[in-house]
C-alpha cells in the first residue's frame, strides 16, 4: 500500500514537473516571438513611423499558434513595406515566416537555377556582366546561401559596391571579348543597359534612355581571366552572361576544354521560343554539349 502511494506521488510529481516544463517552454516561445517583433518594429520605426507593425504585438497576445502568428505577422507588416527598402535580416525573417522564395533576378532566373542545381551545398559561379551585387542579380541568392564566385563587369567603378556588399567574392572590373582591341562602351544612366553593341545602344537612345558617356575600353578573353582568377581545381557550377548583345564574343573567348560550367544562364534579347533553336548562341552551345533547359522572356538557361 505504501509502495502504491509512493508510486502515485512520484507520478503526480512527474506530471507537475512536465507541466511546468511545458509552461516554461511556452513562455520562452512567447518571449522570443515578442523579441522578434520588437526587433522588426525598432528597425522600421525610424523610416516607417506610420507602419501598423505594432499590431503584430497585440495580435500575438491572443494567438499562440505558430503558423497563425506568422500569418498575422506578415498581414501586419506587408502593406506598409510595399516599395520600401528593408534590411536583409528582415527579409530573412519574412522568408522564414512565409515559407516562400525571394528572387533577386529580373525574371526569376535564380529560382529556376535553384531547381536545376543542388544548392544545399556551396558551389561556385562566374557572373559576366554582373551589373550590381543585388539588383537584377542571378547569383546574389546563391551568395547568401554560402556560394562564392567571380563577378565581372566593364562599367567603371562598378566593383566598388561589389567589394562592399559581396566581399567574399572575386570582383573584377573588366570587359570580356575574343578581341583585345579597344572598343566603344556605351554607358547609360540606367546601368543595366550599358553595352558595347552600337546598334543596341542606338535602340536604347531612341527609346528615350539617356546616354551618359561613351568610353573606349580594352577587353580581355574569358579564358585569360579565368586562368588568372579561378581558384585552383575549382569547377564552375553556373556561368551567368548578361552582356547586352555581346554574348557570342564572350562565348568564343572561353576555352571550353578547360572551363565548362554545369549550367549557363545567358540573356538573348528579342528571341522568342519559336526562334531559339536558330539563334547563334544556341547553335554554338549545342556544339559544346549544352541544351536549353528553361526559357524566360530574355534569359535562356542551358545545361549539359
Amino acid at each position: 500500500m505504501q509502495e502504491n502511494n509512493l508510486l502515485t506521488a512520484i507520478f503526480e510529481k512527474t506530471i507537475k514537473i512536465i507541466s511546468n516544463i511545458n509552461t516554461i517552454r511556452t513562455q520562452l516561445v512567447r518571449a522570443l516571438c515578442r523579441v522578434h517583433y520588437t526587433m522588426i518594429i525598432d528597425e522600421l520605426s525610424e523610416t516607417h513611423p506610420n507602419l501598423i507593425a505594432h499590431k503584430a504585438l497585440t495580435m500575438y497576445s491572443t494567438n499562440t499558434d505558430r503558423n497563425n502568428i506568422a500569418e498575422d505577422y506578415l498581414r501586419a507588416l506587408a502593406p506598409g513595406l510595399h516599395n520600401t527598402n528593408i534590411s536583409q535580416n528582415t527579409l530573412d525573417l519574412l522568408l522564414h515566416a512565409s515559407g516562400t522564395t525571394f528572387s533577386y533576378s529580373q525574371e526569376g532566373e535564380d529560382i529556376i537555377i535553384r531547381r536545376l542545381l543542388d544548392t544545399t551545398k556551396p558551389g561556385f559561379y562566374v557572373d559576366i556582366g554582373a551589373h550590381h551585387p543585388i539588383r537584377f542579380s542571378n547569383t546574389y541568392s546563391l551568395y547568401r546561401s554560402g556560394w562564392r564566385g567571380i563577378n565581372v563587369d566593364a562599367t567603371p567603378g562598378s566593383m566598388q559596391l561589389f567589394d562592399t556588399l559581396r566581399p567574399s567574392d572575386i570582383n573584377i572590373e573588366c570587359a570580356i571579348s575574343n578581341s583585345c582591341n579597344p572598343i566603344p562602351f556605351y554607358i547609360f544612366q540606367e546601368g543595366a543597359l550599358n553595352t558595347f553593341d552600337h546598334a543596341l545602344a542606338e535602340q536604347y537612345i531612341q527609346r528615350g534612355y539617356p546616354l551618359a558617356e561613351i568610353r573606349d575600353i580594352s577587353p580581355r578573353p574569358l579564358a585569360v581571366l579565368l586562368n588568372e582568377h579561378l581558384p585552383k581545381n575549382q569547377t564552375i557550377d553556373i556561368m551567368n552572361i548578361d552582356v547586352e548583345g555581346q554574348e557570342m564574343e564572350v562565348l568564343k573567348s572561353n576555352d571550353w576544354n578547360l572551363y565548362k560550367p554545369s549550367i549557363i544562364a545567358i540573356e538573348l534579347l528579342e528571341t522568342p521560343l519559336t526562334r531559339l533553336d536558330a539563334h547563334p548562341v544556341t547553335e554554338f552551345l549545342k556544339k559544346q554539349g549544352y541544351t536549353p533547359a528553361a526559357k524566360l522572356f530574355n534569359t535562356t538557361i542551358f545545361n549539359r
